[in-house]
């Protein structure tokens, strides 16, 4: 009798003494819908491990083997304001749910443009532009002297 006590309660001894903690959890909208799709992240505060879980049709999401800590856990998802929860304690043996509610929020859109100015050649005199004064052309070189013959010649 005492050896069917041991076999029996032996599963629930080993998942305690494995070190690690669950956490599980049901995304919902502000009407309390389910929210299929949602990426949740949860990361370990102190080390910076995460794991990452995408909600399910049932709009649950669960994270296993998570090693003993504080965490912080995001959910995102496109057309909703993002979640944030920070200083979220796991202990050894134990599963924490967090049910998550987005709230509906607008779009954002992140553009990042990168470019360069283009090279502006300084060998070449007409390459640098004319002007008009009076009537005239005057090139513009690269020499002031240049330019300042060219304007007394046509006053």
């Amino acid at each position: 009798m005492l050896a069917v006590v041991v076999v029996l309660t032996m599963p629930a001894v080993l998942s305690a003494q494995t070190g690690t903690a669950d956490l599980t959890g049901k995304v919902v909208d502000q009407q309390g819908g389910v929210l299929p799709g949602v990426l949740v992240v949860a990361r370990n505060q102190d080390s910076g491990v995460f794991r990452q879980s995408t909600s399910a049709g049932n709009g649950t999401f669960q994270f296993t083997g998570l090693m003993p800590g504080v965490y912080h856990v995001e959910a995102e998802l496109a057309g909703f304001n993002n979640y944030q929860r920070t200083d979220l304690r796991l202990e050894i043996g134990k599963t924490v749910a967090v049910d998550i509610t987005l709230n509906v929020g607008g779009l954002s859109e992140q553009v990042a443009v990168s470019a360069e100015a283009p090279l502006v050649d300084t060998t070449r005199d007409d390459k640098l532009g004319v002007a008009q004064q009076n009537g005239f052309e005057i090139h513009l070189g690269r020499e002031r002297r240049q330019l300042s013959e060219n304007i007394d010649a046509t006053a």
